[in-house]
């Protein structure tokens, strides 16, 4: 093969592989040893191996010339955190596309220019040419991610699940329970590979074997019957997965795995590393395919609200939201049930335009442990109706109180026995006073229920002044 002969060259006379001759045969590999992880290249039958660059998680992208990988930035360069970078591996060119705080997972889309990747914020997608960046979803528990052939769609490990790529829609295809972080198309996006966890009878102990299931989840077939085989990934042909294996019976503490190929025809196995290392995250090359057009630039007359330093019902704003053609998420996720949050973040910022479909990211400040701890008690409610009272302990009955209490339906002169006489009214809008919150800048929180015509309580929660 021309790896294999070029290798011998390269020792003796400096040749070098042409950038636009992928074959289809060259496996990408990690190697952890002593002094830390380096991605190295094997020919198919492991003969030939060479040591490319420090770094961990190689993708081949769709054309095979080039590779993506993470890198742990150190103190000795300006940049913090984990790196995303692409290499030619014949040339030895190579340029950081994305600098985050904690990338541990990517995937090319099939355009061979967006890079999908997930750090502690969620889902991003980025142009390798012109750096723009879009969030896709605001799922942190991911440990894997691989693109479809056809470009809609996103494998998300960590459980296994698919994420359309432009409507953020989800669906599972394998429990989390029986899953890991790796999951992978089939060329033609027929099939998956993932790994499956099973816990050995009368013991504590696992084993871990490469799945292959149907695009849908469905119909899954055991592959391998290694005590810890993960890490699968797909030949170019589809006929072989290649995974990392590591013997059952090693001692615990010492690290080593193998890098097999299996063929699903006839279930043989081949060896393609022996070194008593840790040789792991195989990724063979692509063949030459013809690509699709990259895509048209994403643009959008959406104009996005800002909330950021705003108390809100993120119920509420999630209708808002959804009205205007976008989707909303908040982290952490706020119990609806009727408790203000504060913005803290937005992304998208506010007032930018964004395409239809476009998820916005909150991150905000939960304030339900200040409505929590105190059952509700007619008396003491109706003895501190002072808004500025410093500790007001109508606060801390409030979940009490919309979770047992009071009901849809009550009529409004039950809530009035309950309550006392409300501190705001406004028709068919009443507010009785919750305490004076002064870290978030706001003379008072209130307890808002809306009656119907009837003068039936049709909801509970909290409102600022």
């Amino acid at each position: 093969m021309l790896f294999s002969a070029c290798i011998v060259v390269v020792l003796m006379s400096g040749c070098s592989l042409r950038a636009d001759e992928p074959n289809g045969s060259d496996i990408l590999f990690v190697r952890e040893t002593a002094k830390g992880a380096a991605i190295h290249l094997m020919s198919d039958d492991g003969r030939e191996v060479r040591r490319l660059v420090e770094g961990t998680a190689p993708r081949w992208s769709p054309d095979g010339t080039r590779f993506a990988y993470l890198v742990d930035d150190d103190e000795k360069t300006r940049y913090t955190g984990t790196s995303v970078w692409v290499m030619n591996p014949h040339t030895g060119g190579r340029r950081r596309v994305v600098n985050a705080e904690s990338v541990w997972a990517l995937a090319w889309a099939p355009d061979g220019v967006r890079l999908a990747y997930t750090d502690s914020s969620g889902i991003f997608v980025v142009d390798t040419e012109t750096g723009h960046t879009d969030l896709v979803s605001i799922d942190v528990l991911v440990d894997g991610l691989d693109w479809s052939p056809d470009g809609r769609e996103l494998l998300v490990s960590g459980g296994v699940k698919v994420l359309d790529v432009r409507s953020g829609a989800e669906r599972y295809v394998a429990p989390e329970r029986l899953s890991i972080d790796d999951g992978r198309w089939s060329p033609d996006g027929e099939h998956m590979a993932f790994t499956q966890v099973s816990p050995l009878p009368l013991s504590r102990r696992t084993r871990q074997f490469i799945v292959v299931a149907e695009r849908d989840g469905g119909n899954r077939e055991r592959v391998t019957g290694g005590a810890w085989d993960s890490e699968p990934a797909w030949s170019a042909d589809g006929e072989e997965i290649y995974f990392s294996r590591r013997p059952f019976d090693m001692d615990a503490t010492v690290l080593e795995s193998e890098i097999y190929a299996i063929d699903l025809e006839t279930r043989s196995l081949r060896r393609l590393t022996e070194n008593h290392v840790v040789d792991r995250l195989p990724d063979p090359r692509p063949t030459r395919r013809s690509l699709p057009d990259p895509p048209e630039p994403r643009t959008g007359n959406i104009v996005v609200p800002n909330l950021v330093g705003r108390h809100v019902l993120v119920e509420d704003e999630r209708g808002r939201f959804g009205a205007l053609g976008l989707r909303l998420k908040a982290v952490p996720f706020t119990p609806d049930y009727g408790v203000l949050a504060v913005v803290d973040e937005q992304t998208p910022q506010g007032s930018s335009r964004v395409p239809e479909g476009t998820v916005v990211k909150l991150h905000v400040n939960d304030l339900t442990p200040l409505y929590l701890g105190s059952a509700f008690s007619t008396r003491v409610w109706k003895a501190h109706p002072d808004c500025a009272e410093g500790s007001n302990p109508r606060g801390p009955m409030y979940s009490d109180l919309v979770r047992r209490v009071l009901r849809r339906g009550m009529p409004r002169e039950r809530v009035f026995s309950l309550l006392g006489d409300p501190e705001r009214s406004d028709g068919r809008t009443l507010d009785w006073a919750l305490g004076h919150v002064s870290f978030v800048r706001v003379d008072c929180i209130y307890l808002r229920i809306e009656f119907d015509r009837r003068g039936r309580a049709t909801r509970f929660h909290q409102w600022p002044s």
